[in-house]
Protein backbone atom coordinates (compact mmCIF):
# COMPACT_ATOMS: atom_id res chain seq x y z
CA UNK A 1 0.00 0.00 0.00
CA UNK A 2 1.60 3.69 -0.46
CA UNK A 3 1.74 6.33 1.81
CA UNK A 4 -1.24 8.85 1.40
CA UNK A 5 -0.28 12.00 2.30
CA UNK A 6 -2.40 13.90 4.54
CA UNK A 7 -4.29 16.76 3.13
CA UNK A 8 -2.76 19.98 4.56
CA UNK A 9 -6.34 22.23 4.55
CA UNK A 10 -5.57 25.45 5.86
CA UNK A 11 -8.21 25.86 8.82
CA UNK A 12 -9.84 28.84 9.43
CA UNK A 13 -7.87 31.59 11.88
CA UNK A 14 -9.06 31.36 15.68
CA UNK A 15 -10.69 34.24 16.56
CA UNK A 16 -9.18 36.06 19.58
CA UNK A 17 -11.21 37.94 22.39
CA UNK A 18 -10.36 41.80 22.68
CA UNK A 19 -9.08 40.68 26.23
CA UNK A 20 -6.06 38.14 24.69
CA UNK A 21 -4.62 41.64 22.95
CA UNK A 22 -4.50 43.53 26.43
CA UNK A 23 -1.06 43.10 28.60
CA UNK A 24 -2.01 41.25 31.78
CA UNK A 25 -4.81 39.37 29.85
CA UNK A 26 -2.95 37.62 27.56
CA UNK A 27 -1.56 34.76 29.86
CA UNK A 28 -5.25 34.42 31.25
CA UNK A 29 -3.22 33.96 34.90
CA UNK A 30 -5.56 35.41 37.14
CA UNK A 31 -3.29 37.45 39.85
CA UNK A 32 -1.81 39.26 36.01
CA UNK A 33 -5.35 39.61 35.41
CA UNK A 34 -5.86 41.33 38.97
CA UNK A 35 -2.92 43.41 39.09
CA UNK A 36 -3.67 44.47 35.29
CA UNK A 37 -7.24 45.56 36.30
CA UNK A 38 -5.98 47.55 39.38
CA UNK A 39 -3.35 48.76 36.77
CA UNK A 40 -5.98 50.05 34.45
CA UNK A 41 -8.55 51.02 36.82
CA UNK A 42 -5.79 53.89 38.61
CA UNK A 43 -4.67 54.91 35.00
CA UNK A 44 -8.43 55.83 34.36
CA UNK A 45 -9.45 57.87 37.79
CA UNK A 46 -5.79 59.42 37.28
CA UNK A 47 -7.27 60.70 33.70
CA UNK A 48 -10.33 61.68 35.03
CA UNK A 49 -9.56 63.93 38.21
CA UNK A 50 -7.21 65.26 35.42
CA UNK A 51 -9.10 66.14 32.83
CA UNK A 52 -11.96 67.09 35.80
CA UNK A 53 -14.68 64.97 35.40
CA UNK A 54 -13.94 63.70 38.88
CA UNK A 55 -13.18 67.35 41.47
CA UNK A 56 -10.59 66.27 43.51
CA UNK A 57 -10.98 68.25 46.74
CA UNK A 58 -8.33 70.81 47.72
CA UNK A 59 -8.55 71.46 51.80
Amino acid sequence: MAKQKKSMVPSEPEKESFLRKIPGFRTETPWKMGAALAFYMCIVFALLIGSGIFHNPQP
